[in-house]
């Protein structure tokens, strides 16, 4: 749900309710009275009894309070949760509804108009403060306590504030460019590069070096006092300050992921600060004649070189702090809306007080300003008379806004519909290019059926949240699994899910193969894993040091050993050549297209470098060793079992070494975690591979000093069991 771009305030109640019931065109049933506190039904009834309360206090200019209320495309509700939901919402802005007259209004389109008279029953006046910024608040709550769609806003702190979000988004002039010229903008690549540069919370110097080494020009900001207040950086002529890239690049938030020492770190600073007054100093006559035009620098080049108006546009609908506005069409409708509440949308807080008490503007008065004598906005203006909003143009540009623009567009409107029109080419482009990814993976892998999996990306940033499920199933069941067909047809949803900071990864599913990953290479490894006769089927690459290799082999589905074989082969190869952290370990593959997020992934895109979609013919002579030896170790068992009982050695004592030596193996794979750790990366590993429970814990009963870590060790066995099995089931698509 979302406002009116700007609450409005206006001298006449006539004009305003004339729109409310008759809409711009004047069309007789477009609005239709809702609901309030008033006697009256009519326009001149209704605007008479609100002048004879406004009239009390003849000192308030502006006694008319307008906002509109509106539902997304589609989506509409009952007359009765309507005006309960106003009646809420006006509670919630500080109206005393038992003091104030108020009137809703309802449009053939899902939003509700409120029309309320500042001046209070009793004479008092509601003032009022900041109430665009408290309005964007109070929807959001609306929408939680009403249990509507959750549309898009700022989030606040527990004091009320808006949190800033970490990175500055997109502006216009950067989304046109980028999809001109299928480049990442400035802004987007230096986010990336800038956070690489924090990993591993280096030195001061060391974040400048990696800079440097990026391409990337570290600008600091020394204060006369000596204080460092924070960088700008450059990169390929553009420069932008840390608070231009958003609230994690602020000096702030750097200062805690870098070792700063302000005596050892001063000198550099400032030398580098030296270095680059001069250098600005000396680029005009370096780089180009006296006279020649400036080139844009900074946020000007960022922007592509927009002009004033067009970038206070783009800010004013697209920023944080503004969620309060209606979307497309509705929000030119609501902006005339607005006018005709405020007279001519410009009225000064000096205006004349006789228009509060009813009395009529002069004919030539409301000509000049375009509108009727009744006090609201004509239908029609005068060739060539611009609209309130054609302000923010400037003179030499109105012309091409005239031919450009839709009939009776104004300049605000324009901008919005614009700048919807390239989000929209944005999006359909962004899930254009994941479709194409999709099938370049899909046909590497070749698998019949596939798992989603969705993983808090942001967790290291906060609690852990819980994955919403792609699809529906039973308690205890296993998750259902995609085609490829339905893995596509589920990238508008997952792109959703995306950029709310979940990561997709996914698992082929295939009788017939078995699909080996080696993760976290690099491209020497890489080089160096084909040398050694491995064929990848695919390579795919999620950030600058993160490249994988999936090696596909036919495997023998009726042997029971063989995913424990092909996970034994998987680990070879991942100790050889791998290098992946055991946090990613489990998780399945990203997939290509989508961004993996959170403070180590740093937003890095998943990319398909190869798709060969070959089968492995070194891999499959691994595992076939692997059969031949694990064969071999079955009927090593089956004597010594027969030995052990010959010579008197208890059967518990036999099967108590087999289930250690399943412990050990499973254990291999998470070598760095802590001992409980281990234990529940095993107990959920045994449990994917369809292990009993009774298996799983007696092979936990064998963990290298269980007795000692846990007294009760079947208490804790059992606590490690439900707690995998409750990870399984939320990783569960």
């Amino acid at each position: 749900m979302k406002g009116m771009q700007k609450i409005s305030r206006g001298s006449g109640f006539k004009g305003v309710l004339s729109y409310a019931f008759e809409g711009e065109k004047k069309q007789k049933g477009h609005g239709r009275l809702l609901g309030g506190n008033m006697a009256s039904t009519g326009i001149s009834s209704l605007a008479a009894e609100f002048r004879a309360i406004a009239a009390r206090r003849p000192d308030i200019a502006k006694p008319v309070w307008h906002n509109s209320l509106r539902m997304p495309a589609g989506e509409d509700i009952s007359d009765e949760r309507w005006m309960a939901i106003g009646k809420s919402y006006l509670k919630r802005m500080g109206f005393d509804l038992k003091n104030t007259q108020f009137a809703f209004f309802k449009h053939d389109e899902e939003h509700m108009h409120l029309i309320v008279n500042r001046v209070l029953i009793d004479g008092t006046v509601f003032l009022g403060k900041q109430e665009n910024l408290i309005s964007t608040r109070v929807i959001g709550e609306l929408e939680k306590a009403f249990k509507l769609t959750v549309t898009r806003g700022p989030s606040y702190t527990p004091e009320g504030k808006i949190v800033m979000p970490a990175k500055s988004g997109l502006k216009k002039a950067e989304i046109e460019m980028a999809l001109r010229t299928q480049t990442k903008p400035a802004r987007q690549v230096l986010q990336e590069l800038v956070a690489d540069a924090l990993k591993g919370r280096p030195t001061t110097l060391q974040f400048l070096e990696r800079l440097d080494a990026a391409g990337v020009r570290a600008v600091p900001n020394i204060a006369s006092t000596g204080r460092m207040s924070g960088f700008a950086f450059e990169w390929e002529g553009v420069l932008l300050t840390g608070s231009q890239l958003g609230a994690a690049y602020k000096w702030a938030a750097i200062q805690k992921e870098i070792v700063y020492d302000e005596a050892t770190d001063r000198a550099e600073l400032a030398r580098r600060q030296s270095e680059a007054r001069d250098r600005r100093a000396n680029e005009p006559a370096a780089g180009r004649s006296a006279d020649a035009a400036p080139e844009p620098v900074g946020a000007a080049a960022a922007t592509g070189g927009l002009d004033t108006a067009d970038r206070s546009a783009a800010a004013a609908d697209l920023g944080v702090g503004r969620g309060d506005r209606a979307a497309g069409a509705g929000a030119a409708r609501d902006d005339s809306a607005a006018r005709v509440a405020a007279g001519d949308g410009r009225e000064a807080p000096g205006d004349r007080v006789g228009a509060a008490q009813g009395q009529e503007r002069t004919a030539g008065d409301a000509g000049q300003r375009g509108e009727h004598i009744d006090g609201h906005q004509g239908d029609k203006r005068g060739e060539g008379q611009p609209d309130a909003a054609d302000d923010r143009v400037p003179a030499g540009q109105r012309g091409a806004t005239a031919q450009t623009g839709e009939p009776g567009e104004s300049g605000r409107a324009q901008a919005v519909r614009i700048l919807q029109e390239i989000g929209q080419v944005a999006v359909a482009h962004d899930e254009d290019l994941k479709v194409k990814a999709w099938r370049q993976q899909a046909a590497a892998l070749g698998a019949p059926v596939y798992r989603l999996i969705l993983k808090d990306g942001l967790r290291p940033l906060g609690k852990e949240r819980a994955p919403p499920r792609i699809g529906l199933h039973k308690a205890g069941k296993p998750a259902p699994g995609y085609s490829a067909d339905q893995v596509e047809a589920l990238i508008p949803k997952l792109r959703e899910f995306s950029g709310k900071g979940f990561d997709v990864y996914l698992t082929p599913v295939d009788p017939a193969h078995h699909y080996l990953v080696v993760q976290g290479l690099t491209p020497a490894n890489l080089d160096g894993l084909r040398a050694d006769g491995y064929v990848p089927a695919l390579v795919q690459q999620s950030g600058k040091h993160d490249l994988r290799a999936v090696l596909k082999a036919p495997r023998e589905s009726d042997r029971e050993d063989e995913p424990s074989l092909a996970d034994a082969v998987s680990l070879e190869l991942n100790q050889r050549w791998g290098g992946q952290a055991p946090e990613d370990a489990g998780q399945g593959l990203p997939m290509a297209g989508f961004t993996r997020h959170g403070p180590v992934k740093k937003s890095a895109l998943t990319v398909v470098l190869e798709a060969l979609g070959a089968l492995c013919m070194k891999t499959l002579a691994r595992l076939k060793s692997l059969r031949l030896t694990s064969d071999e170790d079955a009927k090593k068992v089956a004597l010594a079992q027969q030995s052990a009982l010959n010579t008197g050695q208890s059967a518990a004592k036999f099967m108590s070494d087999i289930d250690a030596k399943v412990y050990r193996r499973h254990a291999a794979q998470f070598i760095g975690l802590t001992p409980d750790q281990v234990d529940l990366e095993v107990t959920k590993k045994m449990l994917m591979e369809g292990q009993s429970p009774g298996q799983v814990k007696a092979a936990l009963r064998t963990s290298p000093s269980l007795a000692e870590r846990h007294p009760d060790a079947d208490r804790y066995v059992k606590e490690i069991v439900n707690k995998a099995r409750k990870a399984l089931d939320a990783s569960a698509p």
